[in-house]
């Protein structure tokens, strides 16, 4: 399922509202695509703009290799990691 624009259109909506910590719950994510990667990206680049937190939080370790392969792993406060794939 494609779901980088229901993420990004939802944080959209949240930072609207002046949410000061914005935390995405990836417990039911298997898997992250460049598209997700774009999504993280863009997301990441609004919170800093208005001054919010953003928290990826029960990150799984197939997709926690993807965003460190890519570098994000510098970028994003990532809490709570699962072990399991």
């Amino acid at each position: 399922m494609a779901t980088a624009p229901v993420l990004t259109s939802a944080s959209d909506q949240l930072l609207t509202e002046r949410t000061r910590r914005l935390v995405l719950d990836f417990s039911g994510v298997g898997l992250c695509n460049a598209a997700g990667l774009g999504a993280f990206a863009r997301i990441y680049r609004d919170c800093r703009t208005v001054g919010c937190e953003l928290v990826l939080t029960k990150v799984n370790a197939t997709v926690l290799q993807v965003i460190h392969i890519v570098g994000m792993e510098r970028l994003l406060t990532i809490e709570d990691r699962q072990t399991d794939a």
